[in-house]
């Protein structure tokens, strides 16, 4: 018989839909099987010391000793107990000079303190007795009401529109959204119809061309101030800490127009990223 590789292990998306069929033929075993009758509330001792190294961005990176990462990989849920029980989702799951690193996100959770860690279990379960599943604690969210205007802006040219349009993610596959009202005044009707791009970007404050993170682009009609409403989510993996921000960057396509704005009194700007493993 012949044996091929169908799921590659660099592709974050594959290895969640691959954890999802597990966790599926892991809850009809465990019902039968007498032999997984150490798993409480579906959780597991993990039997091996683990150390906290470095906390970042709601990220906390674990070190343990030896080659872990066929035992541990993206999506597992992981239960700490210290001053409190914290939950976590794995994130990440390299080795290297004889030590498997873990990043796990903790999202709006509590977090636990650096050093060594010894009351630890983790869950291939997607919900575990106790793991919190609410997006909402899994999720880094911006929200603003403010106006904000661009006025004069150029023709094709691209602009950040400030601190609170913009949010800092850690590495992970994450499902970013954005939603918000733009508001165009043009004083020249004759154009007829004009159009407006909105885009999440990571290059930073000085940008001409954003990458392809999430962008989207709407037609308005040119009778003088126009609104038009902005919607859209997308998954993205990062396989590394964002250098900086994601922006809520926009243009026009439009000569001649008196200003671009953000209308978040119309409609709170929102810039939303939730964990996909989640």
């Amino acid at each position: 018989m012949e044996f091929r590789q169908i799921i590659n292990p660099s592709d974050p998306i594959q290895i969640r839909d691959m954890n999802e069929m597990f966790r599926e033929l892991y809850t009809i075993t465990s019902r039968n099987n007498t032999a997984l009758s150490g798993s409480i509330g579906g959780w597991n001792s993990t039997n091996c010391n683990w150390t906290c190294t470095s906390i970042q961005n709601k990220m906390y990176t674990i070190a343990t000793v030896g080659d872990k990462s066929l035992l541990f990989s993206p999506g597992m849920r992981v239960r700490i107990t210290q001053s409190s029980v914290c939950y976590y989702i794995i994130v990440s799951v390299s080795y290297s000079s004889g030590n498997t690193y873990l990043d796990l996100f903790s999202g709006n959770g509590t977090g636990i303190s650096s050093g060594a860690i010894s009351d630890v279990y983790y869950s291939r379960d997607k919900a575990p007795i106790g793991f919190p599943l609410d997006p909402r604690e899994w999720s880094i969210r911006s929200e603003s009401n403010a106006d904000i205007f661009k006025y004069n802006p150029e023709r094709y040219a691209w602009y950040y529109f400030g601190s609170n349009t913009c949010i800092n993610l850690p590495k992970g596959l994450w499902r970013l959204r954005y939603s918000l009202v733009a508001n165009m005044y043009d004083a020249d009707t004759s154009q007829k119809s004009i159009s407006v791009n909105a885009a999440l970007s990571k290059y930073g404050t000085s940008v001409s061309i954003p990458d392809s993170l999430v962008r989207m682009y709407v037609r308005m009609y040119s009778t003088g101030i126009e609104y038009s409403e902005f919607s859209i989510s997308r998954e993205v993996v990062f396989e590394q800490d964002v250098s900086g921000y994601i922006y809520l960057i926009g243009r026009t396509r439009a000569v001649d127009v008196g200003y671009l704005c953000w209308r978040g009194s119309a409609k709170p700007i929102v810039i939303e990223a939730e964990c996909a493993y989640l």
